[in-house]
């Protein structure tokens, strides 16, 4: 008696015990048997894609379940699995096409809309990808890498506060979510809420000590809030657990610069570019820490910025685009910094800004008619790399035609948008310092191209045209010395904006204490080891004698017991240092109340430091070098008239602190006069300033081809 063949559905069964257990030719097998026996068995077409999946074919695979799907129609089932096989083997706008598919089979399925809204982010839809992930969480609400997603997505467009909202909600879920706790930390570090950035930094590295990213970002929310030394275990902790991490290596080369620790600085920034040989921003620290450096001569500063242009500022035939304004009515100049606020730079380039577009004289009849009927000389756009904005800001917002918000925009896009605008003059603002975008000058979007006030060499870049500087800044023997050429300014190569919260100038401390406090609020990376030495000399030489040090990275504890170490080591007692850190800005320069002189480091000086001494009434007294931050002082010391505070070399330098500590009478009739005699002087004057720049600017014109 002939025993009855199994049935489709019993084989089906028969090969689903086989797909369980692992046995994967066997179920094949019995799924083709099956489907021999019935062509129409578009379940069988399914699993053999499955198996084909599994085992590696993925072309088999999707063959089978596009048969499946087109026999069977719009089953969730099927269409989740040929999404998961073009996953990885299929075409971004077919997938896409499948998660739709199977969304509208499966309208409750949480995890198509998740997967969509994942692949929708990879592709740049953030828009869509925020509404997918919504609608996941809506559907499922206990869905945890859902909300965190979300959140991924809310924070690449800015909104941070959402984004932290939503990576509770995950947390709230899965406590112990490192990335999630990382995440939530970033968000409170943008919010400028470094104490609880920090804790959820730890709390993810308490759920994983081999998380690196949570190391890295706990040493910047360290570093942010000063705390040196703790900044930079977690960046050697990152880096031990990945040697290659390139920003960490840049990270803490950063912060032992801070500390005044430059050897080791340098060592970590070649780091960085050994594990990444194209990260210019690793390799810009690099040359800009050595130019702190007692050995480096003008002709090494030129060698390492244009090694610099060599590796990153090569950006092809880029031609760069004709001079649009010689019909038009005025040209457009273009200004790039992330500095458009209180800081250094700000303060240094206001007020010429302000004054530019109104600058007169016209050395032409014609342009002398236009300023008479009130027009503007030039148009300006401000290219702001920045997230900040205060009263400063708000200034040069005032100042400018048009503001351009350019932080996050890659290099290449921001070299064609000043394209797009027709910028006819570009000046960099940066150089090779924080939040640089010499990247974008090397692809030359501008025929004319300038290197102003925020940097303190030659750029090195083929592309850079001019640097405008000074006959102090750069003597006339300078110029082999630079790849930019050089424009001096008749005074001054900056001009100041003092602020107006500026406290009113003091008496000299030493008139009621009996002595004299000298003082530097320098960065501790200018004060080296021969700083050191030489600042020892001159308390020696002034019997009873003090220094005042003050700067934000002094608030570390380990920092200061490292200088107060260095001057001990050459007889200088605890009991001589004021050793102060960060305070607010009014605050800090009230401070040079209590300085009779200010001690000026060697070979990078005092920039904004000097001129704000000088404003509080405090003389400063340098030692001008060879390179470009070697003269600062020097520059605006000239312009003041102030040339007995020039010493020769150090000898001389100790000599001349000497004497005029020993004349507390002097020190108090200069320091009366001497904020009145900045005021009125060349370095204050901004249209002065400006009328200089644009004959300099249309020069430059008339020399193009």
């Amino acid at each position: 008696m002939s025993v009855a063949p199994p049935s489709t559905e019993n084989l089906l069964v028969i090969a689903t015990r086989y797909h369980q257990a692992g046995q994967l030719e066997q179920a094949a097998a019995v799924y083709r048997e099956a489907l021999a026996q019935n062509p129409h068995c578009f379940d069988a077409l399914h699993m053999l894609g499955v198996i084909a999946y599994q085992q590696g074919d993925l072309a088999t695979a999707r063959q089978l379940l596009e048969q499946a799907l087109a026999g069977s129609g719009e089953v969730p089932d099927m269409l989740s699995n040929y999404a998961l096989i073009l996953s990885r083997a299929g075409p971004a706008p077919t997938l896409e096409n499948c998660y739709r598919r199977l969304i509208a089979a499966a309208p409750e399925d949480a995890d198509a809309r998740y997967k969509l809204g994942n692949l929708l982010r990879e592709q740049g839809d953030s828009h869509g990808a925020i509404a997918c992930y919504r609608d996941a969480v809506a559907l499922r609400p206990s869905f945890a890498e859902a909300y965190y997603n979300l959140g991924l997505t809310l924070a690449d467009g800015g909104d941070w506060q959402e984004a932290a909202a939503h990576w509770q909600r995950c947390l709230g879920l899965r406590p112990d979510w490192a990335a999630a706790h990382n995440s939530l930390g970033h968000a409170h570090q943008q919010d400028g809420d470094y104490a609880r950035a920090i804790q959820s930094y730890r709390a993810a590295i308490g759920f994983d000590e081999n998380y690196p990213e949570a190391h890295y970002n706990l040493g910047n929310a360290l570093r942010e809030t000063h705390r040196l030394e703790a900044a930079t275990a977690c960046y050697r902790r990152a880096i031990a657990l990945r040697p290659e991490y390139a920003e960490a290596w840049n990270n803490l080369g950063s912060t032992l610069k801070t500390q005044g620790r430059m050897g080791e600085a340098l060592e970590a920034f070649r780091h960085a570019l050994a594990v990444r040989p194209d990260f210019s921003m690793a390799h810009s620290n690099l040359i800009y820490s050595a130019l702190f450096l007692p050995e480096t001569t003008p002709a090494t500063v030129l060698r390492q910025h244009r090694e610099w242009n060599e590796r990153h500022g090569e950006c092809g035939d880029i031609a760069p685009p004709p001079f649009l304004n010689r019909r038009r009515r005025r040209p457009r100049i273009g200004f790039v910094s992330g500095d458009f606020r209180t800081h250094p730079v700000g303060h240094l380039v206001i007020r010429p800004l302000e004054a530019l577009r109104r600058a007169g004289p016209a050395p032409s009849l014609r342009g002398r008619i236009k300023e008479a009927l009130g027009l503007p000389w030039c148009e300006i756009i401000c290219y702001a790399n920045q997230w900040e904005e205060d009263d400063l800001t708000r200034r040069f917002m005032a100042a400018a035609d048009a503001w351009r918000n350019v932080l996050g925009m890659d290099d290449a896009a921001l070299a064609e948008l000043i394209r797009e605008d027709r910028v006819d003059i570009l000046f960099d603002l940066t150089g090779h310092n924080a939040r640089n975008r010499l990247p974008a000058f090397a692809r030359k979007p501008a025929p004319i191209q300038i290197s102003w006030a925020g940097y303190m060499a030659t750029t090195g870049l083929d592309a850079m045209d001019y640097l405008i500087t000074d006959d102090h800044e750069t003597p006339a023997s300078a110029c082999a010395d630079y790849a930019e050429r050089l424009v001096r300014m008749p005074d001054a190569f900056i001009c100041y904006d003092p602020p107006a919260y500026a406290p009113a100038v003091a008496p000299p401390p030493c008139l009621a204490t009996g002595c004299i406090t000298f003082g530097s609020f320098n960065i501790l990376s200018k004060i080296t080891p021969q700083v050191v030495a030489v600042w020892s000399e001159v308390l020696h030489r002034v019997s009873g004698s003090r220094l005042l040090l003050k700067t934000p990275a002094l608030e570390c504890s380990a920092t200061r017991q490292r200088y107060t170490d260095q001057f001990r080591q050459h007889g200088i007692g605890e009991d001589r240092l004021l050793i102060e850190g960060r305070s607010p800005h009014a605050a800090h320069l009230a401070r040079y109340e209590a300085v009779d002189i200010a001690l000026d480091p060697f070979p990078f000086t005092g920039s904004t430091t000097t001129l704000e001494a000088l404003w509080m009434g405090v003389p400063v007294l340098t030692w001008p070098g060879q390179t470009f931050p070697a003269r600062h002082s020097l520059s605006t010391l000239a312009n003041l008239g102030l040339h007995e505070w020039v010493a020769r070399n150090p000898a001389d330098y100790v000599e001349r602190a000497a004497q005029r500590a020993a004349d507390p009478a002097a020190l108090a009739k200069l320091r009366a006069g001497l904020r009145q005699r900045m005021a009125a002087s060349p370095l204050c004057d901004g249209p002065r300033f400006a009328r200089a720049l644009r004959r300099e600017l249309e020069a430059m014109i008339s020399r193009l081809p």
